[in-house]
């Protein structure tokens, strides 16, 4: 609350809005930190944002997306790549193929063996 410390509505609307600038800029200056950035960035940023973004909506609650909106600190390197390492492992685990538990015909998939077969191969 500004008011107990003597500013009036129009400097209020001053403090409000310079704060807006900075978390603005701070915002660009996060993006561009990004897209420069040698693991998350050049050729990789669209593919990054598109990982971050599965795990952002999927895992980050309310709350917390109006915080890192809020703050800019959802445009930081490291909340994106935090993000885009979380969305790239939920996309990668697939679990098992359909075809691989209906491929063989007659098997009993109720033995242990033929479950240990089934997910990880002959190996």
């Amino acid at each position: 609350e500004l008011a107990p410390l003597g500013l009036n509505e129009y400097q209020i609307t001053k403090v409000i809005n310079a704060n807006q600038n900075i978390i603005n800029h701070t915002r660009e200056a996060f993006i561009d930190q990004a897209r420069k950035d040698p693991e998350i960035g050049g050729s990789r940023f669209e593919t990054t944002i598109k990982h971050a973004k599965v795990a952002y909506d999927k895992y980050a609650s309310p709350a917390l997306q109006e915080v890192l909106q809020g703050t800019g600190l959802s445009s930081h390197p490291e909340v994106i790549r935090m993000f885009a390492n979380l969305g790239k492992a939920v996309s990668e685990d697939t679990g098992i193929p359909a075809q691989a538990l209906t491929s063989g015909a007659g098997v009993d998939l109720k033995d242990e063996s033929t479950q240990l077969n089934v997910l990880y191969g002959n190996n």
